[in-house]
């Protein structure tokens, strides 16, 4: 079951997000008001497959988290949502590595699953070739 790791300061947001994608999908929802939280998480061994965070956090902004878990587990895939529409150029300015979600649009849950679903479906792609090249070392895949 893949696991989705939710990071932001307000639980608000952490409690909405966690009730409407345990009622969407069979993910695995883990919710964090801190950053370093999910960092010492998974300095301990956790590894989502998803963090969907926020950007504006206290010590630590989305971007920032999400390069530092790319270090601890580059095949995590992230996800940043802001509340500030008229940031959003900002944080693309920052990072293009990262899709970019604005929590006040009427199209944010459908974006962030059409996120999630494609993220998936490329994490399943990926480890499909791994599992073909473990079973078959002699197969090159270009």
């Amino acid at each position: 079951m893949p696991l989705i790791a939710i990071v932001d300061d307000n639980d608000g947001i952490l409690d909405t997000l966690q009730i409407y994608l345990q009622a969407k999908s069979d993910y695995e929802i883990r919710t964090y008001d801190d950053p370093q939280k999910l960092l010492d998480q998974m300095h301990a061994g956790l590894r989502p497959d998803f963090v969907v965070t926020d950007f504006y956090m206290f010590g630590m902004n989305g971007v920032e988290l999400l390069d530092t878990i790319a270090i601890l587990h580059p095949d995590a895939y992230g996800i940043i949502m802001t509340g500030y529409p008229e940031g959003i150029a900002s944080v693309s300015r920052l990072s293009r590595r990262y899709p970019i979600l604005c929590k006040g649009s009427t199209k944010f849950f459908r974006d962030l699953i059409q996120e999630l679903q494609s993220a998936l479906v490329s994490i399943e792609e990926k480890n499909k070739k791994q599992l073909e090249f473990k079973t078959n070392p002699g197969l090159i895949s270009l």
